[in-house]
């Protein structure tokens, strides 16, 4: 739209017309309304990431959340797995993340053998602890999918 009401604005020789002032002036509304969304926008976007920044490890290499929240159970797996003392828990290099317990991280070049060992440890200690059983939202793939 801007494009075609600047392109007419390059052609027109004659005196504007009515219609063509009109149209600056939807223009100048469009382009007014839309500078607002963006502003809207990009603040909600900057709240987002600073809650992330404080809620996740974004600063350090995981996969994002490990497991889903267990349905009805009115608590998250995070807090499962906080409740079950596993905060900072390690197996090899991968580790429960001391800022979120569903991410798990790679705190010291882990393989994913210490990975899926970690992922089944919690697996059953928060089973064990709380009788829930977690389920991983994380999708495997094949060592040789490639």
């Amino acid at each position: 739209m801007r494009r075609l009401c600047l392109n007419l604005q390059m052609r027109g020789g004659k005196a504007k017309s009515e219609a063509m002032v009109g149209s600056e002036r939807e223009l100048s509304s469009s382009c007014n309304a839309e500078q607002a969304y963006m502003k809207r926008l990009t603040c909600k976007l900057e709240q987002v990431l600073s809650m992330r920044r404080k809620t996740q490890p974004i600063s350090e290499r995981s996969a994002g959340s490990v497991f889903r929240n267990p349905v009805g159970q009115g608590i998250t797996a995070g807090e499962l797995i906080d409740l079950a003392g596993l905060k900072g828990f390690q197996i090899g290099g991968a580790k429960v993340s001391e800022v979120h317990a569903n991410f798990f991280v790679n705190s010291d070049g882990s393989s994913s053998k210490d990975m899926l060992e970690l992922i089944n440890f919690v697996k059953e200690r928060v089973h064990h602890l709380f009788g829930v059983q977690l389920k991983e939202e994380i999708r495997y793939v094949p060592y040789n999918f490639m």
